[in-house]
């Protein structure tokens, strides 16, 4: 992105976000397309106007060339310099045209760029949230969206107008035989265009559904290679991506059979036109007449051959408005729930200066459920705690432990109110780092993982490093703190990660929440992937640290030489109600097993007292103590973490295989092979020809037709027209049906060869290349081969 212009003030989300969320919050029940209007409406009617330019240009051309061809078919000395004058502002209205045209795709990609910043906010879970962004939101940025609002609406139902009016005076009552077969189109139009849309959700659906799969393989690729599982994500990869082909099939044929409808139209609608002029109306037909009115036909079939075009944007358009606008609608965690009435809690009137997290008789579950139960909603949905009452004094440091699956992580994302509360109140004063099990690293230097948009504060920064144990591995590495981390950390070890970036509760994280200073810090079982050296020197450097002691930690680990520390205030121990309550996490004292593993026994202080039936006070001092020395001066000799040197992470972004200039021989080539049956290629080539020629033949038989005076060459040449007409309409069919087989066998060829390499690519590959590149090449960059590149193809090759 560095090599882009900077965005406009004006477009910039920091201006237009805000908008949208007061538009948002203050008009809920206006659709999503309301609330674009009201942001962006400025560039939208400026479009407009340049476009109603562009359009009195466009019509003036047919009226300017007619006159030409008045002028130079009499012979008198006015009538030509009349000639040269209408020829000179037939030139002038195409500059016009021209002009005002691109002037409007300026403005109306600005629009687009305008409208993503409110619609790429959205976001769902994993193949949902790439799917949203990648087409969805995308799409409606697509600046063909937008000229297609003003191009092929208004502007074409002007122009069709204008052409309608004009040939009706040229050729009289025998122009209503175009529009009557134009007419004729209408229903054909509403049929396929909610069959295209029907096509069209099921298409992006199953485009989902293959994206989450590639998503769940890439996040889960070291046990896939583990275990031998290639063969298992890359049959269920096929099977997902033929699901996906025959709806993107069946919507393709749909488009195919209305593009076929309107291109017949165009064709027969001035072939039957002409034949009710000079046999019916019995007209002259002269060369001024006929090619004036072709150059009508011409400039009405603009808009009309666009519209099959327009109609797939605007319903796949409209597809992803109500996806996004789904999304935009679906329920919120509800705030309301997560606030205690004032004296619910404490008696005291400052008890938020001396409690950090205050839980009373709170009741929750994963599902949401609404605040006011009347006991009906909880049938058949066990809670995961059920009137848990407990304050955690600030300062205080407490372990959780307990088994595998009892809550204690649940516990954790309670305190940051990311659990379904159906009753009761989770009141946290002060600000939270939540250190979650998976590290989240940013594509970024170390440095900026972990400031995180902090100012500098080089003591504190250096503080950090050597309390997280990371100030030996950047003095390895030759650019520091300067080396590209790489996405979610793949230039990193496990290890690394996890002293790196641990989250808060928007995602922040161990390295980054202690530079972030924060109140409160939420710790999920960052320690169980270090080793045993790093382990201790982070909990006792760091976490037992008195530069934090002002902290309130909440540490999730079963490892004992922690629980049983010295520094640890409070102990809570996690196991399942399953004797009362089914599916239930209690919270009890810690049993004596805990302690074994140091020959040690629990015991709990007299003033230890709980403040609710579910909250344990651990002991504060015991007799028995693990030997942690904390006094040493420096950082003990900690061997690498993998038995081998390891390999300094790179300095420079990994290379995205971006290319410039001419498009390379050797990737139309990969296309073209990709097609599949050479004879298919070969006979869609013959088509493409054989189209053309009747095309050049068909303008030179309506010449003929104009030319000859005898009845019968005019007969012989109106046959001849009408022949080729008939022809190149079924040649322009079958082309066009073999250019969609051809284009699906393509892309299910080279989806197939991705598929295949990516499956069977080494660990090195994955541990260097980006999951977000990896994505874009398997889900937009197959997009482009599904819909992109097979239009661009077909207008190039029409052209």
């Amino acid at each position: 992105m560095k090599d882009l212009p900077p965005v406009h003030s004006a477009d910039a989300t920091a201006t237009l976000l805000p908008a949208f969320r007061a538009r948002w919050v203050e008009f809920p029940s206006h659709s999503l397309l309301r609330h674009l209007h009201a942001v962006c409406w400025h560039s939208f009617y400026h479009a407009a106007a340049l476009m109603m330019v562009a359009t009195a240009a466009g019509v003036a051309n047919p009226l300017l060339l007619h006159a030409l061809l008045q002028a130079l078919t009499a012979s008198s000395a006015i009538a030509t310099t009349q000639a040269a004058g209408l020829a000179a502002l037939w030139c002038g209205a195409l500059v016009v045209n021209c002009v005002f045209v691109h002037r409007f795709w300026a403005v109306a990609v600005r629009c687009a760029l305008r409208l993503s910043a409110s619609a790429r906010q959205s976001a769902y879970s994993a193949g949902r949230i790439h799917s949203l962004i990648a087409m969805d939101a995308a799409r409606l940025c697509d600046n063909y969206v937008v000229c297609s609002i003003h191009w092929d609406t208004w502007s074409a139902m002007v122009t069709l107008a204008v052409c309608g009016y004009f040939l009706f005076d040229l050729l009289s009552y025998a122009a209503l035989v175009w529009l009557g077969t134009i007419g004729l189109y209408a229903p054909f139009a509403l049929y396929f265009g909610n069959r295209i849309q029907r096509h069209s959700a099921v298409h992006q659906q199953c485009r989902d559904d293959r994206t989450t799969i590639f998503t769940q393989m890439l996040r889960g690729v070291l046990t896939v290679k583990a275990n031998a599982y290639e063969s298992w994500c890359e049959a269920r990869l096929g099977h997902a991506r033929r699901l996906e082909l025959t709806a993107l099939k069946w919507k393709a044929m749909h488009i195919t059979c209305n593009k076929s409808l309107v291109l017949v139209a165009d064709i027969f609608a001035p072939m039957l036109t002409f034949l009710v002029f000079v046999h019916v109306q019995h007209g002259h037909l002269d060369a001024t007449t006929a090619f004036s009115a072709l150059a009508w036909f011409n400039t009405a079939a603009s808009p009309l051959l666009r519209l099959p075009y327009v109609l797939v944007t605007l319903v796949d358009a409209m597809v992803s408005l109500r996806r996004l606008e789904a999304f935009f609608r679906a329920d919120e965690r509800p705030r309301s729930a997560l606030l205690p009435p004032p004296g619910a809690l404490s008696s005291a009137t400052n008890a938020h200066l001396y409690h950090a997290i205050e839980i009373k008789d709170v009741t929750c579950r994963w599902t949401e459920v609404p605040l006011a139960t009347d006991g009906d909603d909880s049938k058949g949905r066990p809670d995961l705690f059920a009137g848990l009452t407990m304050v955690v004094p600030k300062g205080q440091f407490v372990v959780c432990c307990g088994p595998v699956g009892c809550g204690k992580s649940s516990f954790l994302e309670l305190c940051i109110h990311m659990l379904a509360v159906s009753s009761g109140s989770v009141a946290v004063h002060g600000t939270v780092a939540y250190c979650a099990q998976t590290p989240w690293i940013q594509n970024t230097t170390v440095r900026d993982n972990i400031l995180f948009g902090q100012p500098m504060d080089r003591m504190w920064y250096k503080m950090t490093l050597y309390m997280c144990a990371l100030d030996e591995d950047l003095a390895r590495w030759p650019s520091g703190d300067a080396t590209i981390a790489g996405d979610q950390g793949c230039a990193l070890s496990g290890g690394q990660k996890h002293r790196i970036a641990l989250g808060t509760s928007e995602s922040m994280s161990l390295a980054r929440a202690i530079y972030a200073r924060r109140d409160i810090l939420l710790l999920d079982d960052v320690l169980a992937s270090l080793d045993t050296h790093v382990g201790h020197h982070i909990f006792t450097r760091c976490l037992c640290s008195p530069a934090l002691a002002y902290m309130t930690k909440i540490l999730v680990t079963n490892q004992p030489a922690f629980v049983s520390h010295a520094a640890v205030d409070r102990v809570l121990y996690f196991d399942r109600a399953e004797a009362t309550n089914p599916g239930e996490f209690s919270i009890q004292p810690p049993p004596p097993s805990v302690f074994k593993a140091q020959g040690i026994v629990a015991t709990t202080s007299a003033d230890a007292t709980p403040a609710g039936p579910s909250a344990v006070k651990g002991p504060r001092g015991r007799t028995t103590l693990p030997s942690l020395d904390v006094q040493e001066a420096s950082p003990p000799e900690r061997p690498d973490e993998n038995s081998k040197t390891p390999v300094p992470p790179s300095t420079e972004p990994a290379d995205q295989l971006l290319r410039q200039g001419a498009l390379d021989r050797r990737v139309i080539a990969l296309y073209l092979k990709a097609l599949g049956s050479k004879c298919a290629v070969a006979a869609y080539a013959v088509l493409l020809v054989v189209e053309h020629s009747l095309v050049l033949g068909g303008a030179y038989c309506l010449s003929q037709w104009c030319s000859h005076d005898s009845s019968r060459a005019s007969s012989f040449a109106q046959l001849l027209f009408i022949s080729l007409g008939i022809a190149q309409a079924c040649t322009s069919v079958v082309r066009k049906i073999l250019f969609v087989v051809l284009s699906l066998a393509s892309s299910a060829s080279l989806h197939h060869t991705l598929v295949h390499a990516l499956v069977h690519a080494s660990m090195r590959f994955f541990d260097t290349t980006s999951l977000g590149v990896i994505l874009n090449r398997c889900v937009k960059d197959i997009a482009a081969l599904d819909e992109d590149i097979p239009y661009a193809v077909t207008k190039f090759l029409s052209n």
